[in-house]
């Protein structure tokens, strides 16, 4: 009884202060030149600003995969950071 009525509102995907709700029919930006130095991007602090100024981009399509979107063997085993927006 309990369970059943608390499983509709946890499944529900609405906005409140705590979740913002987003579109997910887009395209993502990814850095194109993936660097084997794994912190370099919180050391460019590629958070406070564009992908696109930091370098050449990859269009992904939202929601995907990037491993998977691409024949480019080093980006289908790449494990570490991803920066995307």
């Amino acid at each position: 009884g309990c369970a059943l009525a608390l499983l509709g509102r946890m499944l529900y995907l609405g906005e409140s202060p705590w979740r913002e709700r987003k579109e997910l029919d887009s395209l993502s930006s990814l850095p194109a030149a993936f660097s084997d130095n794994r912190p370099r991007g919180f050391q460019e602090q590629r958070y406070r600003r564009l992908l696109r100024e930091s370098g050449p981009t990859l269009y992904i399509p939202v929601p995907s995969i990037f491993n998977d979107i691409s024949q480019d063997w080093w980006l289908w085993r790449f494990v570490s950071w991803v920066w995307y927006e």
